[in-house]
């Protein structure tokens, strides 16, 4: 469905509202401090992850948070989106996917889009630890995939696995990673970007366990798509750079059974997803699909500062027809 948001003129171009994203402004994403936030390690049985659960007094309800490749629980829009839900009296929990956050030495092996498995049951035992309060899972970019296929794998359990999940929330998700990996590449700066600070992330791997990683593995790669290759194809159990991808694409048909409510919000100028790539889907009975013309990529500011960003309204709505709409 067509959404309108219209942002300042100003702060209306893809890249400036993707840039934005990750920049913190003053104080806008610090905590209160009455706010208790809690460190945590979870040991599922691929993994060890790391999260930061913020608790309120009195919590109504839980809120998991997972950010994008490259990103981490410190992320501007992950503390941002976490401080306004906590004020409004949720648990905040933020997790970091494998080697993000400052996690490279938990475990030996490299994170890649395929590790689905170990994300799922890092949700699963943060909601059973609040088992008794409804829960919501909001995913940005790469984390959108990962919490859509939650959705999917949840409703194929009939919907049990999770408990208490109410509704999932993708922004700016990349359904078609090859794609999304291969107009990264067409753009310098985001080649640039994507490639110095993976490049740093594998360097880190190297610097925790020496024995099994090369630095000059990473450092020759021109374009994210052969960076990619070459992790794939030397650290992972895929034979090909196609399987790896297909391992994690989300395709129409894999959303027709869903029982979890899932919203997808993207933008039509997103820098790093293709808008054709959401076409396909249609709004089902537990889906809802929203494209609005302007907001990049996990941007959509409506202006500079502090201001809401719109996903949270998105969120917001979502939460209240879930629940009641007095329950924040």
């Amino acid at each position: 469905m067509q959404s309108i948001f219209l942002p300042d003129f100003w702060i209306r171009h893809r890249f400036v509202q993707s840039f934005l994203a990750s920049k913190h402004f003053g104080k806008a994403a610090e905590m209160q401090d009455q706010i208790k936030t809690v460190p945590g390690i979870l040991a599922t049985s691929d993994a060890y992850l790391g999260y930061y659960l913020d608790i309120p007094e009195n919590p109504k309800g839980l809120l998991i948070l997972l950010h994008g490749w490259e990103g981490s629980s410190q992320s501007a829009y992950v503390l941002k989106t976490a401080k306004y839900f906590v004020q409004r009296g949720l648990s905040v929990a933020r997790v970091n996917m494998r080697d993000h956050g400052g996690t490279a030495g938990l475990n030996e092996g490299p994170f890649n889009g395929s590790l689905f498995r170990e994300v799922f049951q890092a949700i699963q035992m943060i909601a059973a630890k609040y088992s008794y309060l409804p829960s919501f899972l909001a995913g940005f970019s790469l984390g959108g995939n990962f919490v859509s296929r939650v959705a999917i794998a949840a409703s194929n359990s009939t919907g049990t696995s999770i408990p208490n999940l109410r509704q999932v929330f993708a922004i700016s998700p990349s359904y078609s990673p090859q794609n999304a990996t291969a107009k990264i590449d067409t753009n310098p700066f985001l080649k640039r970007y994507f490639l110095r600070s993976w490049r740093d992330s594998l360097y880190q791997k190297y610097l925790n366990f020496p024995k099994l990683y090369q630095p000059g593995d990473f450092r020759s790669t021109r374009s994210v798509m052969e960076l990619t290759e070459k992790l794939v194809l030397k650290y992972t159990k895929f034979a090909t750079l196609a399987d790896y991808f297909a391992v994690y694409t989300i395709r129409p048909e894999d959303l027709q059974q869903l029982q979890i409510p899932l919203t997808v919000l993207s933008s039509r100028d997103d820098p790093i997803i293709r808008v054709e790539d959401l076409h396909p889907l249609q709004s089902l009975a537990r889906l809802r699909v929203i494209l609005t013309n302007y907001g990049g990529h996990n941007g959509f500011l409506p202006a500079l500062g502090d201001s809401k960003p719109y996903y949270i309204e998105v969120i917001e709505e979502g939460i209240r027809n879930t629940v009641s709409a007095n329950f924040l």
